[in-house]
């Protein structure tokens, strides 16, 4: 492991959990194009430092908001309990928010595109009393709450994975 990851993230956490915390900001509902969502991936994400398996999540997929979270930021657990540790090893992927597909439809044959299903994929800020950045990439079928079918999945993923930046790269799990 890294120990200058380790140090920087040691170092700097209680400042880092005190800014993420969310006190009594209010909800922010809208994205700009431009703003930088991260994700975190283990180390086994990578062969041969190319991402191979990008843990994108239906219904619901945990994401950090750009506009109140860095990078690194990203590698510290925060969940509705408040803080869990860190992800040294993990690696941090981004995307802008306008590199998110609004929606898609099921299936694949063009003559009966009216009667299949539309998804759509909406980011939400859902923050957490701990980490204000907390968001969600939603996914809905015919506007319910509804985890993906296996077609929509599979493009879903291929139109997005070539958007995933790797900002800070993963460290070896040995």
């Amino acid at each position: 492991m890294s120990t200058s990851r380790a140090s920087k993230l040691h170092d700097e956490l209680a400042d880092r959990l005190k800014r993420l915390d969310r006190g009594d900001r209010s909800l922010v509902p809208v994205f700009e194009g431009s703003e930088l969502i991260y994700h975190r991936l283990p180390p086994t994400a990578f062969k041969n430092g190319v991402i191979t398996d990008h843990g994108i999540k239906s219904p619901r997929w945990s994401v950090n908001r750009g506009s109140f979270a860095d990078e690194w930021d990203t590698l510290i657990k925060i969940d509705q309990s408040g803080y869990q540790g860190l992800y040294l090893n993990y690696a941090v992927v981004s995307f802008a928010a306008s590199d998110l597909p609004p929606e898609m439809k099921s299936g694949d044959d063009a003559d009966q595109l009216e009667q299949r299903d539309t998804f759509r994929f909406k980011l939400e800020h859902d923050p957490y009393d701990k980490n204000y950045a907390h968001s969600e990439v939603r996914t809905f079928k015919n506007d319910v709450l509804k985890t993906w079918s296996n077609g929509v999945k599979y493009r879903f993923r291929l139109k997005l994975i070539d958007k995933l930046n790797p900002v800070l790269p993963p460290l070896s799990s040995e």
